[in-house]
């Protein structure tokens, strides 16, 4: 037991146990106290899911319990239920960046994140033919301004890039997805919403992808995009008849489909808001080149040949570009970054956006 844990409220007890599996691998788990509530079943699972030899007696149960509970433990950690930024540091599942002793100590599922190759190796086989590509510029680009959002105050929202089977969207998620993890850390739309309100609150502050947004029942699709972007899940009564902690969440998230929001909430009689759009922005994969959503083909005979190497460029290279980001922006002063935001955006919509746009495409201009 290397410590006690509690969020900043004094709530949320826990201890940060450390052990090793059978193969020598050294193993950390905040685990919450009321995981030992009972006979500590699920306690009991999960550790020997992570590789803890248990012996199978009651007796060996009881002193298993009784020591994570009664150990000394000197050292306080902070714990939060949410990856993200915490006061000035930011929380992932395996680390902290920045300051502070804050670990995350969750009873969900954590977002995927690993590590292959190195940033070098991701700049030439992932970066380097993204450029010149809007789309695929664009969707990489989300993956990093979703750690943002919270720094500089800015609004959840969405990227939905349509178009047919074979324009290249899967490439655009899969090179976005790779500044963070691997295939696994990808999503589809085919989920509940109360499955989806789970998935965003486990990528606070970090970037959630989804793909095929027709897997999604047409008749709760716009409602899913109101729930993303708003940043906040339903409000659910306890057992006792009193109110639980609903669900939030701060992210970006990227999207892909054969059809936009509004034609898919059309097909079951529903007709999408101008505030659904809003949140959920439909950009067209086509970009218009001839080459799929490529505009540039680095030397590549055709936009298949590119995508291909693409593909293969995330599958070997993943993680590295995410972190080195984050090591970098703990560090910047926040009075500072958010300036630098300001006039970046503010040059963006000075250059794209028309005179007298709507108080509507100047809010989707800024998310761009």
């Amino acid at each position: 037991v290397l410590g006690r844990t509690r969020d900043g409220s004094g709530q949320s007890w826990g201890r940060l146990l450390e052990f090793k599996d059978p193969d020598g691998r050294v193993h950390r788990w905040p685990v919450p106290m009321r995981l030992l509530a009972g006979d500590g079943l699920e306690f009991r699972a999960t550790l020997l899911d992570l590789g803890l030899l248990i012996a199978p007696s009651p007796k060996a149960r009881q002193r298993l319990a009784m020591f994570a509970q009664t150990a000394e433990a000197a050292r306080a950690f902070t714990c939060t239920e949410r990856t993200g930024w915490h006061d000035g540091a930011f929380v992932l599942p395996d680390r902290t960046l920045g300051t502070g002793d804050v670990l995350l100590q969750t009873l969900g599922e954590p977002p995927k994140l690993a590590q292959s190759g190195t940033l070098g190796q991701w700049r030439t086989d992932v970066a380097w033919p993204c450029a010149g590509n809007s789309r695929m510029v664009l969707a990489v680009s989300v993956a990093f301004a979703s750690t943002l959002v919270s720094p500089v105050g800015e609004e959840n929202g969405g990227i939905h890039l349509v178009g047919p089977s074979s324009t290249g969207k899967t490439t655009a998620l899969r090179a976005a997805a790779s500044g963070w993890g691997g295939g696994d850390y990808l999503h589809r739309w085919r989920a509940t919403g109360n499955g989806l309100e789970a998935v965003a609150q486990s990528h606070n502050d970090l970037l959630l992808i989804l793909d095929e947004l027709a897997q999604v029942d047409a008749r709760e699709a716009g409602e899913i995009a109101y729930m993303l972007a708003n940043g906040s899940g339903k409000h659910r009564a306890r057992r006792d008849g009193l109110a639980k902690p609903a669900a939030s969440w701060r992210l970006m998230f990227l999207s892909a489909g054969e059809i936009g929001l509004a034609d898919h909430m059309r097909e079951s009689g529903k007709r999408a808001r101008a505030g659904q759009e809003l949140r959920l922005a439909d950009v067209p994969a086509d970009a218009g080149a001839g080459h799929g959503l490529f505009e540039v083909l680095h030397g590549f005979n055709d936009g298949a040949a590119l995508a291909d190497a693409l593909i293969e460029g995330a599958r070997a290279c993943y993680g590295t570009a995410g972190l080195a980001f984050l090591e970098k922006l703990v560090g910047v002063d926040r009075v500072a970054l958010c300036t630098s935001v300001d006039k970046l955006r503010s040059d963006f919509l000075a250059e794209y956006l028309p005179t007298g746009a709507t108080g509507q495409a100047q809010r989707l201009g800024k998310r761009f």
